[in-house]
């Protein structure tokens, strides 16, 4: 016997977009549904883990407006959750002084005003000893960037969305989704849920979902990231307070905290 579910909007994956969807959604009153097809914070996606880069400078002019609006948004996630998610330790952006996408984040943070420091390579060694740094390089400080814990995140979104009245469902497998003249159906092996909108917030599966059950041809880019871990020789150089998360801008772009 199948269960019928109807709700404003229903949201299929629980990353981070998904579960900030839900959470926004539901904090404004919608009623919503938050599906997902692995347990919560699995670690098969990209919302997992303690770290990750949170910052105002990009090489994208619409990216530092964005940030802009978007940190005040944190700091009420923060304040409404009880939780430290972010923990602030300045941001480094440095690369040649001929490479076009450090002279893209230079531009980018001189025209939206945004507070920073421009370093030529002298200052840069002088300022950050736990980097070497080449004769022509350029380097952009600023202060706000830090380190997002991803996998608290992703708790506090998902509790509070459930405290705003979502509906979260875990090891959800999707059997079925239609379009019809009142919004969509999904089902899946116990129930069926209806809304008038749906989100699909599913990552590399995103492809996959859309075209087996509408057909839609959506082309998504993967993009696998090596990750290596160093023990370090002078933690007094590589502290919280000592040592910024860092963006080097070259051909392959390599970061870190």
């Amino acid at each position: 016997m199948k269960f019928m579910n109807t709700h404003d909007v229903i949201v299929i994956g629980a990353g981070t977009m998904g579960s900030a969807i839900a959470y926004s959604l539901a904090k404004s009153g919608k009623n919503v549904a938050l599906l997902e097809q692995f347990e919560f914070l699995h670690s098969k996606g990209s919302s997992h883990g303690h770290s990750r880069i949170i910052r105002k400078s990009y090489n994208e002019p619409y990216f530092v407006k964005m940030m802009e609006e978007a940190y005040p948004l944190w700091h009420e996630l923060e304040s409404e959750s009880g939780e430290r998610l972010i923990t602030i330790t300045g941001g480094l952006d440095f690369g040649s002084e001929h490479d076009p996408q450090m002279q893209d984040v230079l531009r980018s943070v001189q025209n939206a005003n945004l507070p920073h420091e421009s370093m030529n390579a002298e200052q840069l060694q002088s300022r950050f000893p736990m980097f070497k740094f080449e004769d022509d390089s350029i380097g952009v400080y600023q202060k706000d960037a830090g380190i997002v814990n991803a996998a608290k995140t992703l708790k506090s979104l998902q509790m509070l969305a459930v405290k705003h009245g979502a509906v979260l469902k875990e090891n959800v497998t999707i059997t079925e989704m239609k379009q019809n003249n009142h919004g969509y159906s999904i089902s899946t092996s116990n129930e069926t849920y209806f809304a008038e909108n749906i989100v699909v917030a599913t990552g590399r599966w995103t492809q996959t979902l859309l075209e087996h059950h509408f057909d839609l041809m959506f082309q998504t880019k993967i993009l696998g990231l090596t990750y290596a871990y160093w023990k370090s020789r002078t933690p007094q150089l590589h502290s919280i307070g000592a040592m910024p998360i860092f963006i080097y801008w070259d051909n392959e772009i390599t970061y870190g905290f």
